[in-house]
């Protein structure tokens, strides 16, 4: 008999069997959800049916315990995901252009995209203002989005959301109303370079790689250890607090 089959597992307690499947399902997953032809498919690393539902009752009650929410991609089809666990890769992002998402995708609580996003102002601004259960917000410049992991808290830096323009009006000015008697404000030129745009939702704190400069430029990001630009939903504006570390 091989060492590596245990016959006695069906009588272990049924919790203990439980958990274990949930051990052997446990670790990080990225859902692939492709925009493109108009229509949201799943791709080929995204399992329509996972093997482990097939195995045994319990295998398929933990699996379903670990993701318990039904997707409907493509022409009908279903996967089970984890809204609030799962990591969503999302293709072609640069076509969103809804500002509300069909239920039940308005549940993904933690998204990755490419370096599209930063030349899309127009759906970067809608993800990050229009899903409500939004939590992590990524872009991956390397575009290599299904092998990403959000880093540590300890490896980021909280970028410091404050405006020149607001917090110090009498001497700086926004990009848009120009005046020669006082600066135009460094923060929104950078917003502007970046995101296109020279604000975005304060809800959210802007993190980044904790080696950068205040004001990275796109090629540093991308020459990073961690060559991504992260939004983590926060209880306080960025503009509660001058505090430009930590997490």
């Amino acid at each position: 008999m091989s060492s590596t089959v245990f016959l006695r597992f069906p009588h272990l307690p049924l919790e203990l069997q439980i958990t274990i499947w949930k051990w052997v399902i446990a670790g990080h997953r990225v859902v692939v959800l492709d925009f493109g032809k108009g229509e949201m498919k799943a791709t080929a690393n995204t399992p329509i049916v996972h093997p482990l539902m097939h195995v045994c009752k319990l295998s398929r009650k933990a699996y379903q315990e670990c993701f318990p929410d039904p997707l409907t991609v493509g022409k009908g089809k279903k996967v089970l995901v984890n809204f609030a666990g799962d990591l969503f890769s999302l293709r072609c992002f640069e076509t969103w252009r809804v500002l509300v998402l069909p239920s039940p995708l308005d549940q993904m609580q933690n998204i990755v995209v490419d370096d599209s996003a930063l030349g899309n102002a127009y759906a970067l601004y809608n993800a990050l203002a229009h899903v409500a259960t939004l939590q992590q917000f990524w872009v991956c410049l390397t575009n290599e989005t299904e092998k990403f992991r959000p880093p540590a808290a300890e490896r980021l830096r909280r970028h410091c959301g404050l405006h020149h323009c607001e917090e110090q009006p009498s001497r700086y000015v926004t990009p848009e109303a120009p005046d020669r008697s006082r600066q135009v404000c460094p923060v929104c030129l950078w917003h502007k370079d970046i995101f296109g745009l020279y604000q975005l939702p304060d809800y959210f704190q802007l993190v980044l790689d904790s080696t950068l400069p205040e004001r990275p430029t796109k090629q540093q990001i991308l020459d990073s250890k961690i060559p991504a630009i992260g939004w983590i939903r926060s209880l306080n504006p960025l503009g509660a607090s001058s505090e430009s570390k930590g997490i």
